[in-house]
């Protein structure tokens, strides 16, 4: 009875092998069919397909398209982006750099623009002449823009007298002469005002006498000393300048060309700085602080025998002491 309900138990009726032992040989049988089912489908699926396979995931991946083999996929068109014509040639940006002032280099293959400022003519050319030594160019159109003359033009403007700009770069020193501190700090913010200034250094003084000086000639009528009516508003503003340097005293010097006897040019180079020191004594400038005193020929300012020359030695100065 016993065995009958035991052989009734078997998985398979017809093997000789008992319950447990079928069940371990069923459960080899299946594991085995797990790991041959891939490599079976491997070995009669062809190389191409595969790849091909390979191919639409990829693309896949790429376009961040949906999975689905059956549906036709295209490779995105990549952004196109402005040809960067700096690749494959020397770089300007340390050649540039090691000359003073803001400089850009603009490079177009074999030819270079340069662009930006500099203090002077040299500063301008060396630039360009270091760019121009590189062997891949060609050609440099040099654009850098000079700040020295546009500096000295803003003073000029200003009212500043005998202006002048020097500097390194686009740092600029300004010099002159104004007649009060007002001008003076007009003068440095229009050079500050020029494109391209970085800094401005300052060298202008305040002193009314060279910005007298700086006026019309004073005109007379010829071999005379009588002061000719056209200068009489130059004149008067010489005495508003001359009033304002307090504490200066001004020697008023008078001088003549060669022209006629040296005594008589002397004489009448006396008369004339005399004439000068009363008209403005009589617009206010205080007399202690003027003194005349003629010069006559001794100091010739232009050489030459020329009409233009003999007017340029014909003159009346003002010296603060």
């Amino acid at each position: 009875m016993d065995n009958q309900n035991k052989s009734s138990n078997k998985l398979i009726e017809e093997l000789n092998l008992d319950e447990d032992k079928q069940i371990l040989w069923v459960g080899l049988i299946v594991a085995f069919l797990l790991f041959l089912g891939p490599n079976v489908y491997s070995y009669f699926t062809s190389d191409e397909e595969f790849e091909d396979l390979s191919d639409v995931v990829a693309l896949d991946q790429t376009n961040e398209l949906s999975p689905d083999l059956d549906s036709e996929v295209e490779p995105a068109t990549p952004a196109t982006a402005a040809p960067d014509t700096t690749i494959g040639y020397i770089s300007l940006a340390p050649i540039v750099s090691q000359f003073p002032g803001d400089i850009t280099g603009i490079r177009d293959e074999n030819s270079v623009t340069l662009t930006g400022f500099v203090a002077d003519e040299e500063e301008r050319d060396e630039a360009a002449q270091a760019v121009m030594k590189l062997e891949d160019v060609d050609e440099v159109d040099n654009q850098l823009e000079i700040l020295e003359p546009s500096v000295a033009e803003a003073l000029n403007t200003a009212g500043v007298v005998n202006a002048e700009a020097e500097g390194i770069g686009t740092t600029l020193t300004v010099s002159g002469s104004v007649a009060s501190e007002a001008e003076r700090t007009e003068a440095l913010k229009q050079a500050e005002a020029v494109a391209g200034v970085t800094q401005v250094i300052d060298r202008i003084t305040v002193n009314a006498v060279d910005v007298a000086n700086s006026l019309p000639q004073v005109e007379f009528a010829t071999g005379s000393s009588q002061i000719l009516e056209t200068s009489f508003d130059n004149l008067r503003r010489a005495a508003d300048l001359l009033s304002s340097a307090e504490g200066a005293v001004v020697e008023v010097q008078g001088y003549t060309d060669t022209v006629g006897d040296e005594a008589a040019n002397l004489s009448l180079s006396q008369a004339r700085a005399d004439a000068v020191r009363n008209f403005l004594v009589q617009e206010g400038v205080d007399a202690d602080t003027l003194t005349a005193v003629g010069y006559g020929e001794t100091t010739q300012f232009a050489a030459g025998d020329t009409e233009e020359a003999y007017a340029e030695n014909r003159k009346v100065l003002f010296k603060g002491e």
